[in-house]
């Protein structure tokens, strides 16, 4: 089995554009549908996302960052 993780980092910052991207994930998803495919986005997110999510595509959050200065894997800024 193919898994494609996709970690956002703390991108894209509007619900609007995270929407886009989920969207276009989620057409992947149903396109390659022997492949899992896992959206890690930024905790803000998540609750706006889940609404849209389907059965051909997870969700992944990530953990708090000390700096919101710069994008750090798996983080999410704490500002």
């Amino acid at each position: 089995m193919i898994t494609v993780i996709g970690n956002w980092k703390m991108a894209p910052e509007k619900h609007q554009e995270a929407l886009t991207l989920f969207k276009k994930t989620l057409l992947l998803s149903k396109a390659y549908k022997k492949i899992t495919f896992i959206s890690c986005v930024p905790f803000i997110h998540l609750p706006f996302l889940a609404r849209y999510k389907q059965k051909s595509i997870l969700l992944g959050a990530q953990d708090t960052a000390a700096s919101a200065e710069v994008a750090q894997t798996g983080l999410i800024g704490t500002s």
